[in-house]
């Protein structure tokens, strides 16, 4: 623990108390949080401090263990020292004018880190110029970002709940295993999940703040930049296209998504194609990985689309994770189980809408379950396509508006109540 370490701590506490005191949330949102922060808190310094006591190098686990291999957290925190060497070193033009490697470490499975270039991977190095180097300030220092997440989770879900409904969703989500374990690891899925939430907010509401969003596009950019793209799917697929649930317009948008695919993987791309989005290395990646995951043809784009479906609603269990006695592990299972299940009633609530089982209250809400489905799949689709599988941290950003979408009809069912 580095002099660091208590002034954070502090700072996330006080900042959190003069929010409240300024009005920005109610006492109920405050406890909420406060509560949260302190949990995630200490689940970061167990986990960090067992990692050290089991010998993990920087308190971060690291390696081939239970059947799995773990490198990203290491990654990120080597990549920041390599890259802080460099600069401290009198690189700097070197660096901007990029003649650096692009990667200059490799890890024992043979995965090449995020480089030097990465934008995570600066911002971990310029904290370390204002002297933080342990890993678990780095960790406690992004729980900051939670104290917007929960403002704009709540706003989002009030949308369609009501305060009561809007701070249920709220506890759900940041109790989640998979959440928790999120916030106290040295990984930016809580920053890339925040800068959803905003989008997602934004779009659904049918506001533009350019103040929020365009530093929100910036940022998303540097960190998760297919995203962008995704989102401006999804904008075009609901555009005035939430009279059904199901209509002929999606089905020619699937049609159109899975062309697509298609066409990505087997263009023959060249370095003029390289964008902001995916350069032309990462495209040429992608391309090999999809071959190798799910061969070509027609037949590979099916593959896609039923394992996409598979492993949206399922995670693997990894009971060998719950017994294990390690915290990391045990939260990792249970935040697939616990996905799994939210996943599945989700998927089981949206086909008894799609065959009118039940009935949506408005438009409004079908736009919800539609923008839902959309960036479920697209988001899904490219991961899949690059990873051959979806990991619980990735599903987190949909989590959210599931957990609306099934507190819906409580909160549709007490106003007719209360009307009566």
């Amino acid at each position: 623990m580095s002099i660091f370490t208590p002034f954070i701590i502090v700072s996330l506490m006080l900042l959190n108390y003069l929010l409240y005191r300024k009005k920005i949330y109610d006492k109920k949102l405050y406890i909420t949080t406060s509560i949260f922060i302190l949990i995630y808190i200490l689940v970061a310094i167990f986990i960090y401090y067992i990692n050290l006591h089991n010998g993990f190098e920087y308190g971060i686990i690291y390696g081939d263990l239970l059947g799995n291999h773990f490198c990203d957290e290491y990654k990120y925190y080597t990549d920041a020292n390599i890259l802080y060497n460099h600069l401290k070193s009198g690189e700097f033009s070197s660096w901007i004018n990029k003649t650096l490697p692009i990667y200059e470490f490799i890890d024992s499975s043979g995965h090449p880190s995020y480089g030097n270039y990465n934008s995570y991977v600066i911002l971990l190095t310029m904290l370390k110029f204002i002297g933080m180097h342990s890993a678990l300030d780095f960790i406690l220092i992004k729980l900051f970002v939670y104290i917007p997440t929960a403002i704009i989770i709540f706003k989002l879900s009030r949308l369609y709940l009501n305060e009561k409904k809007s701070l249920i969703v709220l506890i759900i989500f940041s109790a989640l295993p998979g959440y928790i374990l999120s916030n106290s690891l040295l990984m930016r899925d809580n920053i890339i999940l925040l800068l959803s939430c905003i989008f997602i907010y934004y779009i659904l509401c049918k506001k533009i703040n350019l103040l929020i969003l365009i530093p929100a596009i910036i940022l998303l950019i540097g960190f998760r930049s297919y995203l962008i793209l995704v989102f401006a799917a999804c904008l075009v697929f609901t555009f005035r296209n939430n009279k059904k649930l199901i209509s002929k317009y999606d089905l020619i948008y699937l049609v159109l998504i899975l062309i697509a695919i298609y066409l990505i993987s087997n263009f023959n791309f060249s370095l003029e194609h390289s964008n902001i989005f995916f350069s032309y290395y990462q495209i040429i990646d992608l391309q090999e990985k999809f071959m190798s995951f799910y061969g070509g043809g027609i037949l590979g784009i099916a593959k896609l689309l039923i394992l996409t479906l598979i492993h949206i609603i399922i995670d693997p269990v990894l009971s060998n994770f719950l017994t294990s006695g390690n915290l990391y592990f045990i939260l990792f299972s249970l935040g697939n189980i616990l996905g799994s299940l939210l996943s599945i009633i989700f998927a089981l609530k949206y086909l008894l809408l799609s065959i009118k089982l039940f009935k949506l209250p408005n438009e409004k809400y079908i736009l919800l379950m539609k923008f839902t489905a959309y960036f479920t799949m697209l988001t899904s689709f490219i991961v899949m396509s690059k990873d051959g599988y979806i990991i619980n941290r990735i599903a987190l950003m949909w989590l959210p508006l599931f957990i609306i979408i099934l507190l819906i009809p409580f909160n549709y069912f007490y106003k007719k109540r209360t009307s009566s």
